[in-house]
């Protein structure tokens, strides 16, 4: 791969993941305000329901992931943009890179809380369900967690990365 391919895949990736971090709350908000339907958890939600005040709830209920999956996004687009420029291990990308990392770890708890939430919701407002509670903790969510643990290592290795670049600089 020559210097200016991968300059310009750094560029691109850079700009998906700015149009990413600003199109995923639109994402997961449009098909709970606009259809008849859902799935949560394996339950059917009444349309009739959702419609009014308990339509625009819900959205609220994703707000704390989303926020977590956007502060990511964000601060990965930061580490793109820093190797756009050629600074692969500069302050910038690692910091970035880091709370990436972090982020995707904590984006693991608060799937599992939004998914109780959200069937606790749906379950509240619809009389032939019983109000129910449900944590559920799958192997998504674990997969989740060792993606997100490997994202520390990289992490990781960006930090040595870059303190061996800063050595290396100091010798010359």
């Amino acid at each position: 791969m020559t210097e200016r391919f991968a300059a310009r895949l750094v560029v691109g990736v850079g700009v998906l993941i700015a149009l990413l971090s600003l199109t995923v709350p639109f994402a997961a908000a449009i098909p709970w305000l606009f259809s008849y339907a859902q799935i949560t958890d394996g339950y059917r939600v009444n349309s009739a329901l959702l419609f009014g005040m308990p339509q625009l709830l819900v959205p609220l209920l994703m707000l704390p992931l989303l926020a977590v999956q956007v502060y990511g996004l964000v601060n990965l687009r930061q580490t793109f943009a820093a190797a756009a420029r050629g600074e692969y291990f500069s302050v910038e990308a690692v910091k970035g890179f880091r709370r990436f990392a972090w982020a995707t770890v904590w984006m693991v708890p608060f799937n599992i809380i939004q998914k109780s939430l959200m069937l606790a919701y749906v379950s509240w407002l619809d009389p032939e369900m019983q109000n129910i509670l449900a944590v559920d903790v799958g192997s998504d969510d674990f997969r989740a967690l060792v993606l997100a643990v490997l994202f520390l290592f990289v992490a990781n290795v960006f930090s040595v990365g870059h303190r061996v670049d800063e050595d290396a600089r100091s010798i010359l």
